[in-house]
């Protein structure tokens, strides 16, 4: 899949089963990532952040488990995160109220405990916010 640097999208046409190799990151200049129903097993690579020109990401519907990895705190031009229905875990990252472009988040079905970590304001400005639907009850920390 990482043979071209210049890649600007790579959508649910691709075939790309199994782990999400870690030379994705190789595609400096991918600005679109749709891995929907594509039966992605593992965990998003750590380095998932070196991405850095990625504003859109659709990792839903498949099978990946861990955490979101921390280095995502470096996609500040992402809009748009779907990494619904997987088995995603660990602490909800709170970088995603850092992200000023960030419009649509969808985390919902997953197996995320506790509260979510954003404050009103950044939930004001998103235009979608899904989160429900987690391990257990999920709630809202408006501080």
């Amino acid at each position: 899949m990482c043979t071209t640097r210049n890649l600007k999208d790579a959508v649910q046409s691709n075939s790309l089963k199994g782990k999400i190799p870690s030379s994705i990151t190789l595609l400096e200049n991918l600005g679109r990532l749709n891995l929907s129903f594509k039966c992605t097993y593992w965990a998003i690579p750590d380095n998932f952040g070196d991405l850095i020109s990625l504003k859109n990401v659709s990792l839903g519907s498949n099978s990946l488990s861990g955490a979101i990895p921390d280095s995502m705190s470096a996609n500040l031009d992402l809009a748009y995160v779907d990494m619904s229905s997987n088995q995603l875990d660990g602490t909800m990252p709170k970088f995603f109220a850092e992200m000023k472009k960030l419009k649509y988040l969808n985390l919902e079905n997953n197996e995320f405990p506790g509260v979510l970590p954003f404050n009103l304001t950044f939930t004001k400005r998103l235009d979608v916010l899904k989160s429900v639907e987690t391990a257990i009850c999920v709630t809202i920390d408006f501080r």
